[in-house]
């Protein structure tokens, strides 16, 4: 498996940051690594952790993210990285984001990494969902 480093940002200066939140080294295809960790599939990115996401189908729905409910904080935003090509607008996700008072951020998971390490450094509350590459 080939990973892509996400190179604005090298490891030297995230070991010196003082973010709790976990970092995206690199992604690939069917996966990525954080924190030098290598994890396989999509995944749930939280404050503290990663997690495996459990996805049976590429028509996602509101209720494919009901981890949001499972954790101690109020995201600002949630990530959700669609995988290798966006082009879907997801108007119907949206929605029901918005009437759950979340706001949803949907953009290619290259982006959705280098977005999460970008906005770790402020410390923001998010939870990122992201899909590897060429997951469906």
């Amino acid at each position: 498996m080939s990973f892509k480093n996400i190179s604005f940002q090298n490891n030297k200066e995230n070991k010196n940051q003082k973010s709790k939140f976990p970092f995206f080294n690199s992604y690939s295809q069917s996966g990525f690594i954080l924190d030098y960790i290598e994890f396989k599939g999509p995944i749930i990115v939280t404050q503290n952790k990663v997690l495996n996401w459990s996805l049976s189908s590429k028509n996602i729905n509101f209720s494919d993210f009901e981890y949001i409910y499972k954790i101690d904080y109020n995201p600002e935003f949630v990530l959700f990285g669609v995988g290798k090509t966006f082009d879907n607008p997801m108007f119907d996700l949206k929605s029901a984001f918005n009437i759950n008072n979340l706001s949803l951020e949907v953009m290619t998971t290259h982006s959705a990494c280098r977005v999460w390490n970008l906005n770790i450094k402020d410390n923001r509350n998010m939870i990122g969902f992201l899909i590897p590459l060429n997951y469906f």
